[in-house]
């Protein structure tokens, strides 16, 4: 596949902690099932759906009353801020 033939140092962020959630719904899977600590999960790709060996992960609670919008915001910040630090601390590795 052409998983396989990708070298270790590609990666893709997951916007939820991908062992709990995987998939493309996870923040909403997480949301639904009433999850109060939401995060992401940076983690090398592999042949599997958010399987790859993970690099970091970074999480915050969630507010009493915080909307599924809400909680995508927040989880989107956590992209933009960490997904830059966390690779450059990979090929600085």
């Amino acid at each position: 596949s052409a998983v396989g033939k990708l070298p270790d140092e590609n990666h893709q962020p997951a916007s939820r902690f991908a062992a709990l959630f995987p998939g493309a719904h996870g923040i909403a899977d997480a949301f639904q099932h009433g999850v109060k600590v939401f995060g992401i999960t940076i983690h090398y790709v592999d042949e599997g759906v958010d399987t790859g060996k993970i690099i970091d992960q970074f999480a915050f609670h969630a507010n009493d009353g915080a909307t599924l919008e809400d909680i995508e915001r927040q989880i989107h910040q956590l992209e933009h801020t960490y997904y830059p630090v966390t690779i450059n601390k990979v090929i600085n590795a």
